[in-house]
């Protein structure tokens, strides 16, 4: 589980990953772990008014990206 300092730079990773990997799936375990998990879900919530949802691998990116700059803040 990350700690708190490290998810930012973790989510970062994993933004990466998404479009390295050209997947949108962010909340595959080998992603993230839980606490990263309930945090994204938790923004992806209210960010997605539209309910649109991620479907590309850049969107996740962004989501994640995102997420990241909020929790430094």
């Amino acid at each position: 589980m990350a700690t708190p300092m490290l998810m930012p730079e973790r989510l970062r990773l994993a933004a990466a990953r998404c479009i390295v990997h050209g997947t949108p799936n962010w909340w595959s375990t080998d992603m993230t772990d839980e606490a990263e998990f309930r945090e994204v879900n938790y923004f992806e919530q209210l960010l997605s008014s539209d309910n649109s949802g991620i479907a590309t691998p850049e969107d996740a990116a962004h989501l994640l990206l995102l997420v990241a700059e909020a929790v430094d803040e």
